[in-house]
């Protein structure tokens, strides 16, 4: 499937394809790697190596390839890595990745005319499915400005993800300098607890240690799922642990495993994708044996130095829960944007922001009969206070 942009207006004319064969991503691998070379902005998320992967173990019966390319006089200008998804009839379009759907996922673009191809892709992308659905875009991204004007029904919610900033830190010794002195004894007192225990090192994992780390990680990961009772979580399925067993150590951009250890022993770990201005901190695991002694503050600092080493901001993603404020210094604020180009799309669109709207009521509901009862107590232990009299 292809297309091309009529060049009206003196515009360039942008060649669209789809890659809907595992052969057709390897034949364009080497340009894709130039283009996020040159890319003003990058993901590993982004990369052929995690595309291709992604699809490999996790591509469903009922899922479709579907890698967007965009070229101008023949020259490779971007790639949207896509496919489609179809449940009970209705086609989804969305970001090809972990199968988590949390990835930063915007296509991938370089070289002027950037907001004319990703408005040309757009186009093309929206009308292939019944639903479209763009995840965590980037604030600045033109994208997100083309679908608010775009004529589609649209499910839309924004998210902000905690950033501590560190392409400007000289150095960690410097970087820690500015922090509360709560917070500087705190990782003092962290580490001095675990150092009494044994040996504490810290590593990237690489690609011969990549099935070892992975089956620890997710083990530690099913073990948190069942004590809170979470169901259908796409961490505890084969096909991911096979997926980063796949990517992490592997050379260029895009997946690292960090783990720290204790005699040798890992404690804590985290899975990170690597972009070309931050380490996002994606997924983290910690041996419950270890709890009190803290030792993802530890893994947080290890994790900080490195990005200091590499001038890349340390990025805590999609959730603020509190011990990340106490690091970051910024939020940067991410979209996701569901559209509707068919009548079945526009169906599912009613139906999503439907459940929004019932699970914000339910949500108020709650928050006021906990006002209401905790009114009632304070008046009854007011009461019982003045009778006492």
């Amino acid at each position: 499937m292809s297309g091309v942009s009529d060049g009206r207006s003196g515009r360039p004319k942008v060649e669209l394809q789809v890659l809907s064969e595992l052969s057709e991503l390897e034949a364009v691998r080497h340009e894709w790697e130039q283009l996020a070379a040159t890319a003003p902005a990058y993901s590993g998320a982004q990369s052929p190596e995690y595309v291709l992967n992604g699809w490999i173990h996790g591509a469903g019966k009922a899922e479709r390839l579907c890698v967007l390319t965009a070229r101008i006089d023949g020259v490779l200008r971007a790639v949207w890595p896509l496919y489609q998804a179809s449940s009970r009839g209705l086609v989804s379009v969305r970001h090809l990745g972990n199968g988590g759907y949390h990835e930063y996922a915007p296509p991938l673009v370089s070289g002027p005319a950037s907001e004319q191809i990703i408005e040309d892709m757009f186009q093309f992308a929206v009308k292939i499915g019944d639903v479209f659905e763009a995840y965590n875009l980037p604030d600045a991204s033109p994208l997100v400005k083309i679908i608010a004007n775009a004529p589609y029904p649209t499910h839309h919610h924004n998210m902000k993800s905690p950033i501590v900033s560190l392409r400007g830190a000289p150095s960690w010794d410097s970087w820690i300098a500015a922090k509360s002195k709560s917070f500087r004894s705190g990782l003092r007192y962290d580490r001095s607890k675990l150092a009494g225990l044994g040996t504490l090192a810290f590593a990237e994992v690489h690609e011969n240690g990549a099935a070892s780390f992975v089956d620890w990680f997710f083990t530690q990961k099913a073990r948190w799922l069942v004590e809170r009772k979470i169901k259908g979580s796409w961490l505890v399925k084969a096909q991911t642990r096979a997926f980063y067993r796949s990517v992490i150590g592997r050379e260029g951009p895009a997946t690292r495993g960090f783990a720290l250890t204790l005699d040798d022993k890992i404690i804590a770990g985290c899975i990170c994708i690597e972009s070309s201005d931050r380490l996002e901190y994606y997924i983290t695991a910690f041996d419950p044996d270890y709890s009190a002694y803290s030792p993802g503050n530890l893994l947080l600092e290890e994790c900080v130095k490195w990005c200091i080493d590499r001038k890349l901001d340390f990025d805590f993603r999609l959730s603020s829960e509190s011990y990340k404020l106490r690091w970051s210094d910024r939020y940067d604020v991410y979209h996701t944007i569901k559209i509707a180009s068919s009548m079945r799309g526009r169906l599912e669109i009613i139906r999503m922001e439907a459940e929004t709207r019932l699970r914000a009521l339910r949500s108020e509901t709650k928050r006021r009969l906990l006002d209401v009862k905790n009114r009632m107590s304070s008046f009854r232990k007011a009461s019982t206070r003045s009778s006492a009299k």
